[in-house]
């Protein structure tokens, strides 16, 4: 039974370096991912270990709700990415660790209403000008794992799973009443709707990375 074992480890291990093709030194790709759609190059550095530098972008629109408030909202995703893979066993399975220069943005508008409530207290929206909000995120390590071959020669598939750590997103609420009648507070009740809006965001310090992608190495 312990032979049997054995052998299996090692037919899997020769399975996983023999799946490796010949070294070639650089590899591009494209994926698609929680992130947005990249492109990247890769780069090796030994049998083991390669480094890559990849963009995502991707924009998109939709409708949300925070507080009492509907807002339109814009996703404005955009970051850059240096990683360094290792691959322990020479295969196409590797680990990865870097760092995330988070671009990433959302922006809110909110949507024709009767009124809105801000913070304790309503207002006619023919007294409120503008509401806006904007939600940034911080630059942060990444850690993950995944199968590739970008490394190597020819074409190959990549899979990704992993999280970036962007610590508190940063949310700014702005706006304007301009009946002076009922506006007194107002600024006063924005940053209670801002800080009552920033204590839900606080859970999203670490953003879920996972993506399939294609490579080409040369």
């Amino acid at each position: 039974m312990k032979r049997t074992v054995i052998a299996g480890a090692v037919a899997m291990a020769l399975m996983g370096a023999g799946a490796a093709q010949a070294e070639t030194g650089f590899g591009i790709g494209v994926k698609v991912g929680t992130l947005g759609m990249g492109a990247e190059l890769t780069k090796s550095f030994t049998d083991n270990i390669n480094g890559r530098i990849g963009f995502n972008t991707y924009d998109f629109s939709d409708t949300g709700t925070e507080g009492d408030i509907d807002y339109d909202i814009d996703l404005e995703w955009q970051s850059t990415a240096l990683l360094l893979d290792w691959h322990p066993w020479g295969g196409t399975f590797r680990l990865t660790a870097g760092y995330i220069f988070n671009g990433n943005e959302l922006k809110m508008k909110a949507k024709p209403s009767g009124t809105y409530t801000v913070g304790t207290t309503t207002y006619n929206a023919s007294d409120i000008t503008s509401l806006t909000g904007n939600v940034t995120f911080s630059d942060g390590p990444y850690v993950g794992l995944g199968w590739s071959n970008a490394g190597k020669a020819g074409f190959g598939f990549s899979f990704e799973l992993g999280a970036v750590y962007q610590g508190s997103p940063d949310l700014n609420l702005s706006g304007e009443c301009t009946n002076v009648t009922v506006c007194g507070n107002f600024d006063a009740e924005l940053a209670r709707e801002e800080q009552d809006a920033q204590a839900d965001l606080d859970e999203f310090k670490w953003y879920p990375q996972v993506a399939v992608g294609v490579s080409y190495g040369f």
